[in-house]
């Protein structure tokens, strides 16, 4: 009691007197009532930071003693030992955080070595600064350790090595700790090598944590090279180092890589891994089946990096659940120049020498030897000298260059997704873990650009599950990224479904309304499209995907069909066997979808039809409506017809006509019945967005044709009526010019056709040859008046010839009146021949002679040699 001078301490003691009674009693009392009393006892002792001796001092029977941060100095020293001396049945002894220092500690573990039953002991944060004799004298009598924390006592390379060395052959401890045990004076590479000896050596340690060692450089690459050979290590905490340094890295993804290697927890967390650094760490965890748990928290990978991270982590061959950590890594940065996975596309520029290039040059191979992509022929080069990079199976272990410029291209062949190529459940399941351990709000827009990137894909119902669990606030951004990443076709109703009005109208509003109007059961249309906005980016890449699949594999066709009008930044751009996707800029294109409707698709019921164009007529919404009934319905051309007539804006007939392109039955009437609801000068927007190639049907061949031999496309269409004329016997070509001159199609045009000129024709059939060619067609693809679709003969050329210049006509003038006026030079009411020659070439028709006498007769029905105002309003009429 002398020892206690004041109230308070006579209080403290009360309480320690009645502790050691229960203690004393422990017999008899309940085991509840023995813990509360030594825990009121110790928390008294916490509180006051005194060193609680009555309860240490005679206790033999102690298994579990925690004196963390009690306040402890050198004065305890000696009573603590003391009472250590009878602890001969202590197992758990917590010291960490009182500041005993060297020669405390020294006497304190002198103590334990008594304590031979110990198997666990935590010293972190002790003051032990110069010596470890005490401590490898301990581990020689305490042969049960299996738990030894030392962390936070930075000491000498000196003193630690000797207890290094010691852990070498220990065969009792599994779990060390030596965070910020290395002085920041020592050598790096010192410390590198003890350590890996240890690991090299000992094979009973399955969790060691090196947090704060300044392990960097070679030292980082020497523990990172032992580690391959040790068979046991299963957790190893390796966080603030170096490790993203090259050569450290290098050898640490050399070691993950190794069949010895068994570790199932690594902490790789603010190593300075950036997104250079990430695709080599990627390349290692593609091939590690056994790693369950990874942090890289605090490494700035940007969205490339974390990309190619998550992505070979989740899509690895391990089926069980993992855990990837990846907060603070900078995933909203987007550097165009870093290797992404998800688009890797483009030319390259490789210096040899370092392993962060000859990574990625490896990635490319293996993206070949999978079939998503290629190296164009002659495209790689070494040192300017051509080169040819070999595609085999073992390509992670192909020793490519080490030295030298590499400049090589790739094209990916990435396909649109099928079923099976949904996010696996447990790689689902990760993904879940991972948004559950993102910070909240707006940081969360990171992990969905990581997660669900351009080469992820997830089914409706993976969908669906995202949204009951992502908080209210998130539910729009996360649809935003994963609208475009569904395998089921008809999946994004099922999501919008699940939106509230107020939703649908946010997500219209954030997103463009050409990422808007994207369904993979339709992608016709105009995209214009920000490549840098993510969810513009996923379309843009899902297009090129159906591109791909719709040329049958081919990403460079002969003549492109798919793809039309590209632009990029307002730059006419065209696919060369070279081009990728840009990421960043304006990209803007026409997507024609070259599918037909299955042999198992109907048209749209006669009373399903009514409603539908009742509601789309009184519609506010026609274009969104269009959208959505162009994607789920198939039509005849009679009924696609019909819609463009309710159409409320001319824009939107050719909107009309482009969608129905590849939902018409029977699409050999699509030019005739569908386009031929638009004036002239709609036809040629339409033909424009199809593409001539693309509009061009050998079935439906007759007709007036105006080709452009400069343009690729038309040269096509010229070729194809070529081998058609060659073919078919008859008088069928009619009327053809050339730059509007009459001009005879040569023979050998059939070889090789001029890449200049402009060329007008119309082309003929017989009866019995459209009666042979109606004969090979499937009977549903043909519409019901298809006879009266395909004039016989040439008798109607001189018609449609007069029908095609009145046409004209009506687009330049609003009224007969008007154009008679502007036609009529001398204002007499009458008009020459000379006078209608002219205004025929200010209006852009420009005929021969021969050709305005015949029209000129045509037109002037009672041979006055001159054209009346009633004359002429019949022929401004005609056809129309």
């Amino acid at each position: 009691a002398s020892e206690f001078r004041d109230a308070a301490k006579q209080e403290l003691f009360r309480i320690f007197q009645e502790a050691n009674d229960k203690l004393e009693r422990s017999d008899v009392l309940p085991e509840s009532e023995v813990d509360s009393g030594r825990h009121r006892y110790l928390q008294q002792c916490e509180k006051s930071r005194l060193f609680p001796k009555p309860l240490l001092f005679g206790r033999s029977d102690l298994v579990t003693v925690s004196l963390s941060n009690f306040g402890l100095n050198p004065t305890f020293a000696k009573p603590f030992a003391e009472a250590l001396n009878c602890a001969v049945a202590l197992k758990s002894l917590d010291m960490s955080s009182n500041g005993f220092g060297q020669a405390s500690m020294d006497i304190i573990l002198k103590a334990l070595t008594h304590a031979t039953a110990m198997t666990n002991l935590n010293i972190s944060d002790t003051g032990m600064k110069s010596g470890t004799e005490s401590l490898v004298s301990l581990l020689k009598h305490a042969r049960k350790l299996e738990v030894l924390d030392l962390s936070n006592n930075p000491m000498r390379f000196t003193s630690l090595e000797p207890l290094l060395v010691d852990v070498s052959s220990n065969t009792s401890l599994t779990r060390l700790n030596l965070d910020a045990t290395c002085a920041k004076y020592w050598n790096s590479d010192s410390i590198g090598e003890a350590l890996g000896s240890m690991i090299f050596t000992n094979q009973k340690l399955k969790s060691l944590s090196l947090r704060w060692n300044g392990l960097r450089g070679h030292g980082a690459f020497l523990f990172a090279e032992c580690l391959a050979n040790n068979q046991v290590l299963e957790a190893l905490d390796l966080g603030w180092n170096g490790f993203g340094e090259e050569k450290a890295l290098a050898g640490l993804t050399d070691s993950l890589r190794s069949t010895k290697c068994h570790l199932t927890d690594l902490n790789l967390s603010h190593n300075q891994i950036d997104k250079g650094a990430a695709p080599l760490l990627a390349q290692a965890l593609a091939k590690v089946t056994v790693l369950r748990r990874l942090v890289l928290s605090g490494n700035c990978l940007g969205r490339a990096g974390a990309r190619a991270i998550y992505r070979a982590y989740a899509m690895s061959s391990a089926e069980s659940e993992r855990v990837l950590e990846v907060e603070h890594c900078s995933m909203a940065v987007l550097d165009p120049t870093a290797f992404d996975p998800a688009n890797p596309g483009g030319t390259y520029s490789f210096d040899m020498s370092d392993s962060y290039s000859r990574t990625t040059v490896r990635n490319l191979i293996s993206l070949a030897v999978e079939g998503k992509g290629d190296f164009p022929k002659g495209s790689t080069t070494l040192n300017d000298k051509p080169y040819r990079l070999q595609l085999r199976d073992d390509w992670d272990h192909y020793d490519v260059p080490h030295k030298g410029i590499l400049n090589t291209a790739f094209v990916s062949k990435r396909l649109p997704p099928k079923p099976e190529d949904k996010m696996r459940d447990h790689d689902f399941t990760m993904a879940m873990s991972l948004l559950k351990s993102a910070p909240p709000n707006d940081a969360q827009a990171e992990y969905y650009d990581m997660l669900f990137c351009c080469d992820t894909f997830l089914t409706t119902e993976q969908v669906l599950t995202l949204l009951e669990w992502v908080p209210d606030t998130q539910r729009v951004s996360l649809v935003m990224r994963v609208l475009h990443r569904i395998v089921e076709p008809d999946g994004q109703d099922a999501v919008f479904e699940k939106l509230t009005t107020q939703e649908k109208r946010f997500l219209r509003a954030r997103i463009s309304d050409s990422a808007s109007q994207f369904d993979p059961r339709n992608a016709m249309g105009r995209y214009t499209l920000n490549l840098a906005n993510q969810v513009d980016a996923s379309v843009a890449a899902r297009l090129f995907e159906l591109r791909l699949a719709s040329l049958g594999g081919s990403s460079h066709p002969k003549v492109e069909t798919v793809c039309l009008n590209l632009r990029h930044n307002m730059e006419s751009i065209s696919l060369h066997p070279l081009f990728c996707l840009p990421c960043t800029g304006l990209l803007e294109l026409d997507y024609v979808d070259l599918s037909k409707p299955p042999e198992t698709a109907v048209p749209i019921g006669i009373s399903d039809f009514e409603g539908l164009c009742e509601r789309f007529g009184r519609s506010v919404d026609q274009i969104g409506m269009l959208h959505q009934m162009t994607s789920c319905h198939y039509f005849l051309c009679s009924q696609a017809a019909k819609i463009v007539s309710l159409c409320k804006f001319v824009e939107l007939e050719v909107e009309a006509c482009i969608r129905f392109f590849p939902r018409v039955i029977d699409f050999h009437g699509y030019l005739k019945i569908v386009v031929g609801m638009l004036s002239e000068q709609y036809h040629s927007i339409v033909f424009h967005r199809l593409g001539l190639s693309n509009s061009f049907d050998t079935v439906t061949a007759v007709g007036y044709y105006d080709l452009n031999l400069h343009n690729e496309r038309d040269r096509y269409v010229m070729a194809q009526i070529v081998d058609l004329a060659v073919k078919e016997t008859g008088p069928n070509v009619q009327g053809a010019e050339m730059d509007g001159l009459p001009f005879q199609i040569p023979a050998n045009w059939k070889t090789k056709l001029p890449e200049t000129g402009r060329v007008t024709l119309y082309y003929c059939r017989t009866a019995d040859l459209i009666r042979k060619v109606k004969a090979k067609c499937p009977p549903r693809s043909l519409p019901k008046n298809y006879d009266d679709l395909q004039p016989s003969g040439i008798q109607w050329v001189a018609k449609a010839q007069r029908d095609r210049i009145s046409r004209i006509l009506r687009e330049f003038f609003i009224s007969p009146q008007s154009a008679f006026k502007a036609m009529d030079a001398d204002g007499s009411g009458s008009m020459s021949r000379q006078e209608f020659a002219r205004g025929l070439r200010e209006t852009g028709v420009k005929l021969q002679p021969s050709e305005v006498t015949l029209l000129m007769e045509s037109v002037d029905a009672d041979n006055s040699n001159s054209i009346s105002l009633k004359e002429f309003g019949v022929f401004f009429n005609a056809g129309a």
